[in-house]
């Protein structure tokens, strides 16, 4: 039998991050291909390859995600490498979909209704904490996003990160989210060099920052795997040179000649390449301040721990003073019980003592008779 902490499904608060995401990228699903069935239906496009490509991702999505919650919600186990097949599952399956859908030739190539719930969940996914700063403007791939949470807690449970080593699962859930946003930012990226035939400059460069951040972040994952002494260290190198990476990144890119200057990105279809700029972004700096930061758990726990102690041997003082008592009346109770004994060999000792005392008074008498008997 394994053990039960393998199993998603056991601790409260994996179950509720897993459930939310899913739910997320449930709802998003029926969004997404309703949206699209409705574009199909005005435009008279249903013939059209990418419609219905938009079309079956979402019911197939829809469908995935409604079964898991089933699942989860009846408390049944799955196998956790099942698991991690369907969370890839999900996440190639809206890659591919938020690739094509929201590309300039697309149904979604603008900010609306199918671009959001194809686009969006990030914030909805608990993976990144900065979100409320970035909510109202910036929101990148619901039902995509949702499956890189999904996929970031089922992999390392699944494969070979322990659930006994919190930090080791965190910078995965990091590196996970930052290396897929990197593949979106460099497909999109490749996408505008296609478009306008220039993969020069701003262009090529776009594309060579989410490259080399993905190659980074999965040396990390490596890293994690196969030398975890030495991924501490590494990652406080990785995650400064993300920080710079990313934000160099960020200011060519989203600059006014760059190729991603717009959020709305109605002429390119550059909107993914955005947003995916700055969600990576802010997930390297996250990362990087978890680095620097000290472990809270490992900080936290030693105080605690103080505190039982300290709690204990209050618990205990005020039993000593009982204790006390009691060891007192053993020790009188052996010394109350010799008594008879000393009183049985002090009296061989009375009686000869009054012996000599005897023999010492005919001594003096027998002395004092014999001068008057020289009077005599």
């Amino acid at each position: 039998m394994k053990p039960e902490e393998d199993h998603l499904d056991d601790k409260p608060a994996v179950r509720r991050r897993v459930g939310g995401s899913l739910f997320v990228c449930f709802a998003a699903s029926i969004i997404e291909f309703a949206t699209a069935a409705d574009f199909c239906d005005t435009t008279n496009s249903c013939d059209d390859a990418e419609n219905g490509w938009a079309i079956a991702v979402g019911v197939i999505s829809s469908f995935i995600c409604f079964i898991r919650l089933g699942l989860i919600f009846n408390q049944m186990h799955i196998d956790k490498k099942l698991d991690v097949g369907v969370a890839l599952l999900l996440v190639i399956l809206w890659a591919f979909g938020a690739a094509f859908t929201t590309r300039a030739d697309g149904p979604f190539p603008i900010s609306g209704n199918g671009f959001f719930s194809t686009c969006e969940s990030l914030c909805f996914l608990r993976l990144l904490p900065y979100c409320p700063l970035v909510a109202g403007e910036m929101p990148p791939a619901i039902a995509f996003l949702a499956a890189i949470v999904y996929a970031s807690m089922a992999l390392p449970r699944g494969l070979w990160v322990s659930a006994q080593q919190p930090s080791a699962v965190r910078q995965w859930r990091h590196l996970s989210s930052s290396s897929f946003t990197s593949f979106v930012k460099m497909a999109v990226a490749a996408d505008v060099c296609d478009s306008v035939n220039d993969c020069s400059e701003r262009n090529g460069f776009a594309v060579a920052v989410g490259a080399i951040a993905a190659v980074v972040c999965i040396g990390h994952m490596c890293i994690l795997r196969f030398a975890p002494d030495s991924a501490h260290a590494a990652g406080k190198a990785i995650s400064v040179f993300l920080v710079a990476w990313w934000a160099a990144g960020a200011g060519v890119n989203t600059s006014a000649e760059g190729p991603f200057n717009s959020s709305c990105g109605a002429a390119r279809g550059t909107a993914n390449g955005y947003f995916s700029t700055w969600v990576a972004f802010f997930t390297s700096l996250y990362m990087c301040y978890q680095h620097f930061h000290p472990d809270p758990d490992a900080v936290l726990s030693r105080p605690r721990k103080h505190k039982a102690a300290k709690g204990q041997e209050q618990q205990e003082s005020p039993n000593l003073p009982q204790q006390q008592p009691q060891q007192q009346q053993q020790t009188q109770q052996p010394s109350s019980q010799p008594e008879p004994a000393t009183t049985t060999t002090t009296e061989p000792l009375n009686t000869s003592d009054t012996a000599s005392q005897q023999q010492q008074q005919q001594q003096g008498d027998s002395l004092a008779l014999e001068p008057a008997h020289e009077q005599v």
